[in-house]
This record gives C-alpha cells, structure tokens and sequence, in this order.
C-alpha cells in the first residue's frame, strides 16, 4: 500500500514538472540567470505560477521529496511549498538545504518553511556554526524571517538570535 501511494506521488511530481515545462518562458530563464540560479536545471516559471500550482495540490512530504529529487529548480521552489513544515524530518530538511545551489531557493526555503516550524530556532542555532554556505545562509535568513513573521519572540530569544549573527 505505501509503495502504491509513492509511485502515485511520483507520478503527480511527474505531471506538476510537465506543467511547469508548459508555462516556461525564455525571458524568466535569463532573469534567473541574472540572480544567480544554475540555468542548467531551470525551467523558467514566474514565482506567480509556482504559487498558484501550489494552492491546486495537496500539503505532501513524499510529494515535496518526489519534487525536490528532479533537481529543477522550480520544482524544488513547489517542494517547499506543498510540504508540511512540522512533519517534514529534519534529517530530510538538512539534505535538502545540503543541495541548495542559490540564495534565493535558501531564502524561500526559510520564509515558506522553516518559519512555520515549531524548532525554528533550534535549527538557527545548529546552522548558524555550519561552515556550509547556505546552512549559514539559513540560519541568518530564518532569524529575519522569525523576527518579522513571530510574533512574540522572548528577550532572551532575540539576544541569543544577536549574539548569533
């Protein structure tokens, strides 16, 4: 049975990356290109599509995995938006965060998930010390998403985020 709803959750990744083919533009190529974004595994879908497909499928960590392992970087940015933030493994954040190759895929991963989770700072903490790029990256851009989207922060929260950075 599970082995069943893994093959449909790759094939739904399959059909969502066949869509994302269907609304590639040049243009939006060259602009990644521009920030940085590897072009060799982009399709060149606008952020507004990507959101738009997200609300139409259902929240899925085996679906965000199926989407993530294309190595496209567009349906990595859809992973991230279908996944569950708090039962998403954190062994399986790490891997994923381990094979960001941009800023700005790093940041989207921050603001659409890793705010949402419950050990957000703890993750700052563990990260902000990696000597991996974007697991530094990550750390500095989850303590901006928490300070603007959290509400209530403790003092000695905040201090601990400022002695961080």
């Amino acid at each position: 049975m599970k082995d069943k709803f893994r093959d449909e959750q790759k094939a739904l990744a399959e059909a969502l990356i066949d869509e994302l083919w269907r609304h590639s533009e040049p243009k939006k190529l060259a602009r990644l290109e521009i920030m940085g974004v590897p072009v060799a595994h982009s399709v060149g879908v606008s952020k507004a599509v990507l959101r738009k497909m997200a609300r139409s499928i259902p929240k899925d960590n085996l679906l965000a995995s199926a989407l993530w392992s294309s190595g496209y970087h567009e349906a990595r940015l859809l992973a991230v938006l279908c996944a569950e933030p708090e039962s998403l493994q954190q062994t399986v954040l790490q891997n994923w965060l381990d094979s960001v190759d941009s800023w700005g895929l790093c940041d989207h991963i921050c603001r659409d998930l890793i705010r949402f989770r419950s050990d957000a700072s703890e993750l700052v903490f563990l990260w902000a010390s990696d000597q991996r790029l974007y697991f530094r990256r990550a750390a500095m851009a989850s303590i901006a998403n928490l300070a603007v989207h959290r509400e209530h922060l403790s003092k000695e929260l905040v201090e601990r985020f400022v002695r961080c950075i």
